[in-house]
């Protein structure tokens, strides 16, 4: 069951080897560092507030940057924030991908699929070896003397094999089968469940943020390269016009 659980972990994973990657927050004149249990958050402070902080200082090349990211409406008029409508980011200048909600929820959704065909595919696999489980081999010797009416005759030996059919062997064998595929899609579903729940909570999604009133969640950036020197990631947050940019240098960790 191990298997389908590589498939609903929430940062998505690439195969092959890993580079670990620091993040290192460049504030511009306007902006100001601070900090939370070691980690480094940017505030941006102009009609409105915003604060962009990484969940930690370095993450794997093969996970996707994970920023937090909270606006607090310090106006006086509400107004709708959502990663599709208020936030972009490039990569050494180019356009970047930032995953919404609804798109990081399909992901999940497709994986579930593919877990739940794989689970039928090997359990249609199991079902075939316990059809085949009630046909026991049996195979041996045997030797013995025979007589007739003058007495002892003589001596005869021989062998024999062939099978036989248990019929209860069989029907445990498919039990067992069914319940081991019972359990992958139960794990399966529950994976999905637990996923999702975790996402609503957590991912950054379309929100009313009234006055006085602090919002923010995570957002996800496609994939970086693995830099050779240095990834420059620029993050803006508009805000009614008015943008707050974010920039964070992307380098190899050294120890």
């Amino acid at each position: 069951m191990k298997l389908f659980g590589i498939l609903f972990s929430f940062i998505i994973m690439l195969q092959g080897c890993a580079t670990t990657l620091a993040l290192h927050p460049q504030p511009s004149n306007d902006q100001k560092i601070i900090y939370l249990k070691g980690v480094s958050s940017l505030v941006s402070k102009k009609n409105n507030t915003v604060i962009v902080s990484t969940s930690e200082s370095t993450h794997m090349s093969n996970i996707r940057p994970k920023f937090i990211i909270g606006v607090c409406n310090d106006t006086k008029e509400p107004f709708n924030f959502s990663i599709e409508d208020n936030i972009t980011a490039t990569v050494n200048g180019e356009a970047w991908k930032v995953y919404t909600y609804e798109e990081l929820v399909e992901e999940v959704r497709r994986a579930q699929s593919a877990a739940l065909i794989g689970a039928a595919l090997f359990g249609m696999g199991r079902s075939m070896q316990a059809s085949q489980a009630g046909y026991q081999y049996q195979s041996g010797s045997f030797n013995t003397s025979y007589y007739n009416t003058s007495g002892y005759s003589g001596y005869g030996y021989g062998s024999y094999s062939g099978y036989t059919y248990n019929p209860a062997a069989a029907a445990q064998a498919q039990a067992e089968a069914n319940a081991i595929t019972r359990d992958e899609i139960n794990y399966i579903t529950e994976s999905t469940n637990q996923t999702l729940n975790y996402m609503g909570q957590n991912i950054l999604q379309k929100n009313t943020v009234f006055p006085g009133m602090l919002y923010g969640g995570y957002v996800l950036i496609c994939f970086t390269k693995i830099p050779k020197d240095i990834n420059d990631i620029h993050i803006c947050v508009t805000l009614l016009s008015e943008e707050h940019e974010f920039i964070y240098s992307e380098s190899k960790w050294k120890k």
